[in-house]
């Protein structure tokens, strides 16, 4: 676990400090999986952060690789994947109720494309697979966008208001990538249009579900 300050919502690009101090908007604290494992570790930690005064809580919702410390319902993470990505029975309402109930704000942070479950009829690795490469989801694929509303739509009608999007980035492309990609993947092309459309695709969800997005994206 540690501290960032989350500043004040945007729906454009941010960076995200690794640790500052805002007093008016206040501290918020980002806890690990293990906090979210049930309600007893949850209820702890937030006991712990409410007597230290923080107002904000960030968590880790959707993790590098595709994990979820949340019981999602999003339909692509419970197609074949389900022992293996959910690791928290606590719900996405369990999780910002108990937030509210010590008095701070919930934020969600989600992974977004780094995420090695092979969503989508592409994806590309990013090492040969002989050095351990693992599939990341393409921001050119329909069913990634749709995976990324279901799961910002989700947060948002849970009751987190404030979602922060992260590792909005391509692996560094190789020959081989741009074979199965086409031109698309080309260093300077459609890749980040790609991910505009997605940025773009997700932040409009979230509004409309009522939360505010902040991107963190790097191409």
């Amino acid at each position: 676990t540690k501290p960032m300050n989350i500043g004040t919502p945007e729906t454009t690009a941010v960076n995200i400090p690794a640790d500052l101090d805002i007093k008016e908007d206040g501290n918020a604290y980002m806890l690990s999986a293990s906090d979210m494992a049930d309600m007893q570790s949850l209820e702890a930690a937030l006991g712990n952060l409410s007597v230290e005064g923080y107002s904000a809580v960030i968590f880790p919702m959707k993790e590098e690789g595709g994990a979820f410390n949340y019981a999602t319902t999003a339909p692509l993470a419970l197609t074949d994947y389900e022992e293996d990505i959910i690791q928290s029975t606590l719900t996405a309402k369990d999780i910002a109720s108990a937030a509210y109930s010590h008095g701070m704000r919930p934020v969600a942070l989600v992974s977004v494309l780094n995420d090695n479950n092979r969503y989508g009829d592409y994806a590309w690795l990013d090492a040969s697979p002989d050095k351990g490469g693992k599939p990341w989801l393409s921001p050119f694929e329909d069913t990634t966008k749709e995976y990324m509303k279901d799961i910002v739509t989700e947060l948002a009608n849970a009751g987190f208001k404030e979602i922060i999007a992260d590792d909005f980035i391509f692996p560094e492309f190789r020959s081989s990538d741009i074979e199965l990609l086409g031109e698309q993947a080309a260093p300077y092309g459609d890749r980040y249009l790609a991910l505009t459309s997605l940025a773009k695709y997700m932040t409009e969800a979230g509004n409309e579900a009522g939360a505010q997005g902040m991107l963190r994206i790097t191409a």
